[in-house]
């Protein structure tokens, strides 16, 4: 027996009704950062919610194909995917449409649908903020990804931040020895839970040396300042790492050029990511939260996916994540609800236009109804003023600006305007 509609979600768990002063934050954000992008060449790109199943995973990893909302098309019968992540969409137009462009600088701001079991807040429709630098593959190219990261991040009034970077290949170059490669997936594992007791169990169980052991224990917790990449190269026994930690100095020394080492901490542990990522990845985190806020790093395979290989960087944030932690104020707008009494409406709607003109919100109240219940509307819905419109003698109208909260007169700056405006429709 099917229950009925009131018993039952009337939207899919884990997707959002984004309500008005929500939506508005959502709006002022997403455009304060695209601007942001924009000012560095960042150009704003819009990609199909909808993609061909078996292209988009040549560039989407398996977990991110199976956690996808799949579906059929009706007319060709091919299986499609919900946009599960932004960075494949990219890489697919850098490889075809866009592949005579280099160095390609692209921004975005998307909705992304993946399954989640919906606990702890976490949501199947997220909305996805990035950019995306293709066709350099110089170090100074990472440091300006990370550093319009910051300035992105710094924009909307995040302050309390950090950002953690690291190098893929330093790891690389411990494990990638003919005798650990078998054993790589669990070691990735073991690291990226920093589980030191996982280590031993390697070393019983004749994977690593007592001597390896001592190494990867002192790895595991390569965390820190500038400091830490010192102590990293009296570790180093190998070209691959040698080279990513010369890579890592070269990328924050373009950042302390950009201003914008101070958030940095380096993790050459880390090892989310191993398998996607090619060189310097990095990502931001509120430390006193423990909330990750967005990511990103070099991808220099994934192009070559859709089109000729192209070195690529780029990072993404989640957009809720940033707003739940952002002190940005949605800028303030000057409201007017006009409540004519009157039988000819032809003055409130002239009066209406010549605001909006202006820069103000100017909303008709046509609804017949009390003035105190038109007040409630306009408190209801953030409207500071209401205009009231009354007949008066030899058929003039008597017009009235009231505020709707005590005070908002004193505080705007725009009321003498709009108090100039409303009168000189009077008489």
């Amino acid at each position: 027996m099917t229950a009925p509609i009131s018993d039952r979600p009337l939207s899919p768990r884990g997707c959002m009704n984004l309500l008005p002063v929500y939506a508005e934050k959502k709006r002022a954000v997403e455009t304060l950062c695209l601007d942001v992008m924009r000012t560095w060449g960042y150009r704003e790109v819009i990609t199909p919610i909808f993609e061909y199943l078996d292209v988009i995973a040549r560039g989407a990893g398996e977990d991110l194909i199976e956690s996808g909302y799949k579906l059929t098309d009706r007319q060709s019968g091919r299986v499609m995917i919900l946009r599960p992540d932004v960075t494949p969409q990219i890489a697919r137009l850098a490889g075809t449409a866009l592949r005579r462009a280099r160095p390609l600088r692209l921004s975005y701001c998307l909705n992304v649908f993946r399954y989640e079991r919906v606990h702890g807040g976490r949501q199947r429709e997220s909305f996805q903020l990035g950019a995306e630098l293709i066709g350099v593959r110089e170090p100074e190219g990472d440091a300006e990804i990370i550093s319009l990261f910051t300035e992105v991040l710094s924009s909307a009034r995040l302050n309390d931040y950090r950002i953690s970077m690291g190098q893929r290949d330093f790891l690389r170059g411990f494990w990638e020895q003919e005798r650990l490669l078998p054993h790589i997936g669990t070691l990735k594992s073991v690291f990226v839970r920093k589980d030191a007791s996982g280590l031993l169990d390697l070393h019983r169980a004749g994977v690593l040396t007592g001597k390896e052991l001592g190494l990867f224990e002192e790895i595991m917790y390569l965390y820190g300042d500038e400091g830490i990449l010192d102590k990293a190269e009296s570790l180093v026994d190998n070209p691959v790492s040698e080279a990513a930690l010369r890579n890592l100095r070269e990328v924050y020394g373009f950042m302390k050029t950009h201003g914008v080492h101070g958030k940095v901490i380096f993790d050459l542990s880390e090892a989310r990511g191993f398998d996607y990522h090619t060189g310097v990845f990095f990502e931001a985190f509120v430390p006193d939260r423990g909330l990750l806020i967005g990511c990103g790093g070099r991808y220099d395979t994934l192009v070559g996916s859709f089109g000729e290989d192209s070195p690529a960087t780029g990072f993404s944030i989640d957009l809720g994540s940033l707003m739940g932690v952002s002190a940005l104020a949605v800028p303030e707008r000057t409201s007017v609800l006009i409540v004519d009494l009157t039988a000819d409406k032809a003055l409130a709607l002239s009066l209406a236009r010549e605001l909006r003109s202006k820069g103000f919100d100017a909303v008709r109240d046509i609804i017949r109804r009390p003035l105190e219940s038109s007040f409630e509307y306009a408190r209801l819905n953030g409207i500071s003023y209401v205009v009231k419109i009354e007949g008066a003698a030899e058929g003039r109208k008597l017009l009235s600006l009231l505020c709707t909260r005590p005070g908002s007169a004193a505080e705007d700056p725009r009321y003498e305007e709009l108090r100039t405006v409303v009168e000189s429709f009077g008489g």
